[in-house]
């Protein structure tokens, strides 16, 4: 997990509660990889392990993706990013929808 420590002191909760369910969701991927290089040939067709596959590539290959400016073209990251706007958005609706339930007591 890589935040930044600048981040966690000055940054404004948004914009860190994005960071975490981004390299939450990274966690999430590297777990699956490693349990698709468990799996036997057959489970490894299962919809859980769709995306497995083109993550294990991206993961061995990281360095090397970056270095030629491919940062923003991984599914791995695209994924992370998707999974974080929509976990945000989504915990900000809670939120709003608690506040609304609290004031009309």
């Amino acid at each position: 997990m890589d935040i930044d420590l600048e981040l966690l002191e000055k940054g404004n909760s948004t914009a860190l509660l994005i960071v975490l369910c981004h390299e939450m969701y990274h966690s999430y991927q590297y777990l699956t990889v490693e349990e698709y290089d468990k799996a036997d040939e057959a489970s490894r067709g299962l919809y859980l392990y769709r995306d497995a596959s083109v993550y294990k590539y991206e993961f061995d290959n990281y360095g090397e993706l970056l270095y030629n400016g491919l940062y923003s073209k991984l599914k791995c990251e695209f994924d992370a990013r998707a999974y974080a706007k929509d976990a945000v958005s989504g915990y900000y609706d809670l939120i709003e929808e608690h506040l609304a339930n609290t004031d009309e007591k």
